[in-house]
Parts: structure tokens; sequence; C-alpha cells
């Protein structure tokens, strides 16, 4: 699985047109081969950035998206930004739930038990 993050602040005056943007991209993105998740978060914080996450199946998935014309809409986008724009690329080998919690939660090495 790959993941790609992406992070910018627009000016306050775009953040609203930047906003339906992303939101748009995201439908659109989702519907791509390959894409199995397209999320995206505004931060609280004076600069008010925005923080897009993208899953991908595999390499090829994401290497399609990014010569995309949808992609190429992203980067416009992050033009905007006021302070330099973060891209990241993840390389997921693997992924556990809550039986990942509950197995580090059991042993812990410099830890004693629960209840010792």
């Amino acid at each position: 699985m790959i993941m790609l993050s992406m992070k910018m602040s627009p000016p306050a005056r775009e953040r609203p047109q930047v906003l339906g943007v992303l939101r748009a991209q995201a439908a659109q993105t989702t519907a791509m081969s390959g894409c199995l998740e397209f999320s995206l978060s505004v931060s609280d914080g004076p600069e008010g950035a925005f923080l897009v996450l993208q899953r991908w199946e595999n390499k090829a998935d994401l290497q399609r998206y990014l010569r995309s014309d949808l992609f190429q809409l992203d980067l416009r986008v992050m033009d905007l930004s006021v302070s330099e724009p973060e891209f990241k690329l993840y390389e997921i080998e693997a992924c556990e739930g809550l039986e990942g919690v509950a197995d580090a939660r059991r042993f812990c090495p410099d830890q004693a038990p629960p209840g010792a």
C-alpha cells in the first residue's frame, strides 16, 4: 500500500475556494482505479493548514494518478500555499488494526505487565 500526504496553508481569503476544489477532488480521486481512501483535514491553527491523505493499492495506481490532470490541479492549488507545501510518499508493508494495539499493550519490554 502507498500513502501520499499533501499539506498546504492557503491564504485566508483563498481557503473557501481551495476547500471546495479539494472536496471536488475527493470524489474524482476515489473513483480512480486503486484509490483506497481520500481524506481531507483542516487545521484549527492560525495557518489553517489543509492536509490531504490518500491511500493507494500499489505504486502503479499512484503513478497513474500523479500523471493525471487531477494531480495537475492539486499542484496548482498547492502553489497558493503561503508556506512551502509538503508532499510525502510512504510505502506501507504491513497494517494492523486494534489487534496490533492489543498486542502492544499486552507486553512492553521496558514496562512491567499490567497488575504487577
